[in-house]
């Protein structure tokens, strides 16, 4: 399902869509750009690798990618998707697996290099007219309700900022497009 809206700005009218994950979409090998654009970022938790700890070596790596669709402004074109990273027990462990996994949001340009990442809380996230949706209570393995946790609709000053609020967490998801107003920089104080 698309979604367009009409969103005025001070400067300009500006035209917004959003597609969902099930829109048709020309590029069919997606995760796998994702994978490499996060993956190649060099971002601090978006690296996979080998290391030691402790006298023991773990393992970092991408462990899932669930891509969400897309939002466009203009011309422009962002990805939305999460990604889930795993670090793994101590190789050749006695003990039970004690690996933790790591959630984000990453936006990605149209050619797949990485613009933004949020860490989140692990949960189902799925992308549904332009608002981020996160699945709140399950019956039968299906989900039954959802509450929404961002709002990628929304284009005003506000949001050209200081970013997408992502609800319950206090964390800000960066406005990825050009028409970005950039905060000012704080002045020295003498």
């Amino acid at each position: 399902m698309r979604l367009s809206l009409l969103v005025l700005s001070l400067c300009a009218c500006c035209c917004l869509s959003a597609a969902d994950v099930g829109d048709f979409n020309e590029d069919t090998d997606l995760l796998m750009k994702i994978s490499k654009g996060v993956t190649t970022s060099k971002r601090e938790g978006l690296t996979p690798r080998i290391y030691s700890h402790n006298g023991s070596r773990f393992s970092y790596f991408l462990s899932s990618i669930s891509y969400l669709g897309t939002i466009e402004h203009g011309k422009e074109k962002a990805l939305l998707a999460t990604v889930e990273f795993v670090r793994s027990s101590a190789e050749r462990s006695i003990y039970p697996s004690s690996w933790r996994s790591h959630s984000f949001l990453v936006c990605l340009t149209a050619n797949f290099k990485l613009k933004e990442v949020v860490s989140l809380i692990p949960g189902h996230l799925y992308l549904n007219d332009g608002k981020l949706m996160s699945v709140t209570k399950c019956e039968d393995g299906l989900p039954t309700a959802s509450e929404q946790i961002a709002d990628f609709t929304v284009f005003n000053e506000r949001t050209r900022s200081q970013g997408f609020p992502i609800e319950g967490n206090g964390l800000v998801l960066e406005y990825p497009f050009s028409d970005r107003i950039e905060k000012p920089k704080d002045s020295a104080k003498p």
